[in-house]
């Protein structure tokens, strides 16, 4: 019957085998310890003397024993439910007394030899249910401390993740507003050099402007979302070193990494190269481009430096980026051109998941 019941559990309900087991084992158990208990409680207070009537006093042990099946499962169900929304591997710990009982039980087979004698198996049986009660009791309090802690954890993430985004919103409102605000400055000027005919003037403004709205345009925007929220993040760093960047990706979506790999590369490379232009005197720039090689996405990042002596730090930099996106990094210095290059391949097959 056993068997039956379990081949049965496995084939009605949907869920993973490993727990549907665990759980029919458990109720499987309250059934096991129902029944004696249920004989024991009739025993102790003497019912079976009161009522001669075997089919009623059947009847009682049925009902009891229902009622200890329907009230330990409703407990359980609600302490699953309660911690069931971050359940820990821990939570399977509170079978392990449980499970003991049932061997214990499966030892007797027929529950009424505990009846019988001097009732010392009885009497130990008795006393380990509570005592396997207080154990699950106090299992049960760690596991649910232990989810409020997650709980908590999640919920600071969030709130950091809310506060990012606020801080992203303003910095693109203070870019946006700053932008338009030069811009509209710069219109009144050219409106004044047009009504005083100044032309030549007015053509070198007109250069000017084309110029820092390209530059800048480029500074906040690829067609890669990713790089591009990185740039926008990077913006005021970028405009205070005077720091020009451009972007060319084959391939804005960057299949071969997910949306975070690639928040990662762009933000510690343009890190990188932002600090690497910081000590460079003459034209500062960072270039990324991206390719398809035999299968392999490159991502090249070029930027300005004039010393070998920031070399190893890049390189550090570049090994740590390698083990999080599955990477193979090479790291250039050129001294003729006064610029670092880092190349990144990306075996597409090895990212697909």
């Amino acid at each position: 019957m056993f068997f039956l019941l379990y081949i049965e559990v496995l084939i009605v309900f949907y869920d993973d085998w490993k727990k549907k087991t665990l759980f029919f084992l458990l109720y499987y158990l309250i059934i096991g310890i129902g029944e004696p208990l249920s004989v024991f409680l009739i025993q102790n207070f003497r019912i079976d003397q009161w009522i001669e009537n075997p089919l009623i006093l059947m009847l009682m042990i049925i009902t009891l024993s229902q009622v200890i099946y329907y009230t330990s499962a409703a407990v359980i169900n609600y302490a699953y439910k309660s911690i069931e929304s971050n359940l820990s591997k821990r939570f399977y710990f509170l079978f392990i007394p449980l499970f003991i009982v049932l061997v214990f039980l499966f030892y007797f087979g027929d529950y009424n030899t505990l009846f019988i004698g001097d009732h010392i198996l009885l009497n130990i049986f008795l006393f380990c249910l509570p005592v396997i009660f207080l154990i699950c009791l106090i299992q049960y309090y760690v596991i649910k401390v232990s989810n409020l802690k997650k709980n908590l954890e999640i919920s600071k993430l969030n709130q950091e993740l809310l506060e990012s985004r606020y801080q992203y919103l303003l910095n693109q409102y203070n870019t946006n507003f700053n932008f338009l605000h030069d811009l509209l400055k710069t219109c009144k000027n050219l409106t004044v050099l047009i009504n005083d005919k100044k032309y030549k003037e007015l053509e070198k403004d007109i250069y000017i402007l084309s110029d820092e709205t390209y530059r800048k345009f480029n500074t906040i925007y690829s067609n890669s979302l990713s790089l591009s929220i990185v740039l926008n993040e990077k913006q005021q760093e970028l405009t205070e070193n005077d720091i020009y960047v451009t972007t060319t990706l084959l391939d804005g979506d960057l299949k071969c990494l997910s949306s975070n790999q690639q928040v990662y590369l762009f933000n510690e490379m343009i890190s990188a190269a932002i600090n690497s232009c910081k000590n460079f005197n003459n034209r500062r720039y960072i270039i990324v481009k991206s390719f398809i090689k035999e299968k392999s996405s490159i991502i090249q990042f070029v930027f300005s430096n004039n010393s070998i002596e920031i070399l190893p730090k890049v390189k550090s930099i570049t090994y740590e980026i390698d083990k999080k996106i599955n990477s193979i990094s090479n790291v250039i210095f050129d001294e003729a051109n006064q610029t670092i290059e880092v190349i990144f391949t990306i075996n597409d097959e090895s990212n697909e998941h």
